[in-house]
């Protein structure tokens, strides 16, 4: 039927053949019918399974920035999760890459919407090391102070490491 009329609306059907496709690992296929189900699914719940399904596609296929764009206005918990977990990747990648700016603009973001919590002192982590490598020590100094400060059980490694930044940069100051 879409091979004869490519914009018959199939509403919820988009789902259903978008995860056809997905099960069988066919993800051109899955994202063509997701993306399509996202302009036209009116259910929200249904809704919400789409753009899980293609925020996960998105993030194996490498385009990050996609999956959290489609997530953007969604206040569902799970999207929220997802969006956050993209977006530390996302983070990352940036930072290896020396895009500085971009980096901190989806660490912000991460710590704005506050999930996942896990990665909630992750993040401060990599926005000291992004500060660090500005060359914006007493913004760095702050974030690795808050990976410490959410170490409420004084025994995770990314809080020791943090310490350990901290020592460095105080004394690095002190020589300044």
């Amino acid at each position: 039927l879409l091979n004869i009329e490519s914009e018959y609306n199939l509403d919820n059907g988009f789902y259903t053949l978008g995860h056809y496709y997905h099960i069988r690992n066919d993800l051109e296929e899955a994202m063509n019918f997701f993306e399509k189900g996202i302009d036209n699914i009116t259910e929200p719940h249904i809704l919400a399974k789409v753009k899980t399904e293609l925020m996960d596609i998105y993030e194996i296929v490498g385009m990050l920035k996609k999956a959290i764009e489609i997530s953007v206005d969604d206040s569902s918990s799970d999207i929220i999760y997802r969006r956050g977990k993209i977006s530390y990747k996302l983070a990352k990648d940036l930072f290896a890459g020396k895009e500085f700016d971009s980096a901190l603009v989806y660490c912000k973001n991460i710590i704005e919407i506050n999930s996942p919590k896990t990665l909630i002192d992750d993040t401060y982590f990599l926005m000291g090391e992004i500060y660090s490598a500005c060359g914006n020590y007493n913004n760095a100094l702050r974030c690795y102070r808050e990976v410490v400060k959410l170490d409420r059980f004084r025994n995770s490694e990314i809080a020791s490491l943090a310490r350990k930044k901290i020592g460095v940069l105080t004394q690095l100051r002190k020589g300044e």
